[in-house]
């Protein structure tokens, strides 16, 4: 999976379980599973994106990087094309992951169309 994904994935997955849904037993063991596993890739991610943010942010008075304090992402403008570049290259980059895989048997009996496409790294065909 790409950076890209894992991190698309985390937020997906947190989503789908903060519904406090009751779901199969099988399907509720694998969003935990899957989460479970996908976080530390994603925070090595994060670590990364926070170090070309420290690197490319506008700086405060101190010379911190403004979006520690204010919360606020703002690239300095001679810097646009690095950061750009820089963080597509991370997104792109391969993380080895193995999905904890379940059937379609597993999946609750009413199941929308948008949750079925963001689980469909996890689903045996």
């Amino acid at each position: 999976m790409k950076n890209s994904e894992i991190t698309a994935a985390v937020i997906n997955l947190n989503a789908i379980i903060e519904k406090k849904e009751k779901y199969p037993v099988k399907f509720s063991y694998a969003l935990t599973k899957n989460l479970k596993d996908l976080e530390p890739l994603s925070k090595a991610f994060e670590e990364e994106r926070n170090k070309l943010l420290d690197q490319y942010n506008i700086k405060d008075k101190d010379g911190d990087p403004a979006y520690v304090k204010a919360g606020k992402i703002e690239i300095a403008e001679e810097y646009q094309d690095a950061w750009e570049k820089e963080m597509q290259e991370l997104l792109d980059i391969e993380v080895e992951f193995s999905p904890h895989k379940i059937s379609m048997n597993d999946l609750p009996e009413q199941i929308e169309p948008d949750i079925l496409y963001v689980l469909s790294f996890m689903i045996q065909e």
